[in-house]
């Protein structure tokens, strides 16, 4: 999937099933089971269980869910894979990440949570904490550190 540093995926166009051309703008939710390439705009979500390019002159403003995703142009969104996802130099994505692996290249920008997945399963961020009332000293504040903390500013 992955080639050369700085350059997306090797695949052919006649590998995608859907290809958002340089000089297309595309509105609305994307879905397809195999992969897409984006090289134009694009505003809204793709889901896909193929793969997702998307290029280095591309803009993006939507959730993306897919197996592998590259990014070489611009996403404003979350990514969702059970893969790999690659940010290039050229690339930027501000939005949160939940994938199986991250790689970024030197220059390329990432603004947000990561979540690495490596058991393929979903967060427990319904469970309840399992001691949710600890108790102990670093649960209890310190009136002295307080009062001898001269960068602290008293307000009211």
């Amino acid at each position: 999937m992955f080639s050369k540093k700085g350059e997306a995926s090797s695949m052919r166009p006649t590998d995608f099933d859907a290809i958002i051309g340089r000089n297309t703008v595309l509105e609305g939710t994307l879905k397809s089971s195999g992969s897409v390439r984006v090289d134009g705009e694009m505003l809204g979500n793709i889901t896909t269980d193929g793969e997702v390019i998307i290029g280095q002159e591309a803009k993006t403003e939507g959730d993306i869910k897919s197996s592998n995703i590259e990014i070489s142009g611009s996403v404003e969104g979350n990514i969702d894979s059970d893969g790999c996802l690659k940010i290039y130099e050229t690339g930027s994505l501000f939005g949160n990440i939940e994938v199986k692996s991250f790689v970024i290249e030197e220059g390329g920008v990432f603004e947000g949570m990561c979540h690495i997945n490596t058991s393929g399963m979903k967060r427990p961020s319904d469970s309840k904490p399992k001691n949710p009332q600890q108790k102990g000293p670093q649960n209890q504040k310190n009136p002295s550190a307080q009062k001898n903390n001269p960068n602290q500013q008293k307000v009211g």
